[in-house]
């Protein structure tokens, strides 16, 4: 590991304790998950359902998961000014993640936090123009 991103690492830990040690929930993609036979997800109704439409209680028993640290940016002036203009809608939240958690966070199904659902929307590698990225921002919108 380099000097530069050994000194990232502690930064990011820095914050993320200074921070009360936060973390989002990632679901994996519904392949990984381990559904009781003649049930499966539905997307329209967002739950696992079987065949007549009922709802499976608990589904979180179901989903693979992964806990990411996270440091919370939350709604930055920037993503306020772009809020305000219409540019992104309300219930937009940025949090940094370590470059190791970029892949699980890109292919999350959904991601909790604070218990509230949240879609990716975009993972941009800071800092920017870096070769090899050191943290990521990750942009969530909040589902409605």
């Amino acid at each position: 590991m380099s000097a530069l991103s050994t000194r990232v690492k502690r930064m990011f830990q820095r914050a993320w304790r200074a921070f009360e040690k936060p973390t989002l929930t990632a679901i994996r993609p519904i392949a990984y998950w381990s559904l009781p036979s003649g049930w499966s997800y539905d997307e329209e109704v967002d739950a696992i359902v079987d065949s007549s439409g009922t709802v499976l209680p608990n589904p979180e028993d179901y989903w693979a998961s992964d806990t990411i640290y996270i440091v919370p940016l939350g709604e930055t002036a920037d993503l306020l000014n772009m809020m305000t203009a219409g540019l992104v809608p309300s219930g937009t939240v940025d949090v940094l993640i370590m470059q190791q958690d970029v892949a699980t966070v890109n292919q999350a199904h959904a991601v909790q936090l604070n218990g509230e659902w949240y879609d990716v929307v975009e993972v941009a590698q800071t800092p920017v123009g870096h070769s090899q990225g050191i943290w990521a921002r990750v942009r969530l919108q909040r589902r409605s």
